[in-house]
């Protein structure tokens, strides 16, 4: 199986806003400008678990639906 280069359009501002909505992670490091800049860090940036979400699209595509759920032992 070849895995082939995936591309997802910039994350925006709104995008983190939305997530934060939609898990209930409402850290200001995801959202803050102010914030992060005192934490050390040049801006907000996504959530763990949004980038796990990004990457298991990413593997479903690879997979295809029939394999998704399946066991392979």
């Amino acid at each position: 199986m070849h895995a082939e280069e995936r591309r997802f359009p910039p994350v925006t501002r709104t995008d983190l806003v939305r997530y934060a909505g939609a898990s209930g992670d409402f850290h200001p490091l995801h959202h803050d400008e102010r914030f992060c800049r005192e934490a050390g860090f040049p801006s907000p940036f996504a959530m763990g678990m949004y980038s796990a979400g990004l990457m298991g699209a990413w593997v479903a595509d690879l997979v295809g639906p029939e394999e998704i759920g399946r066991a392979h032992v």
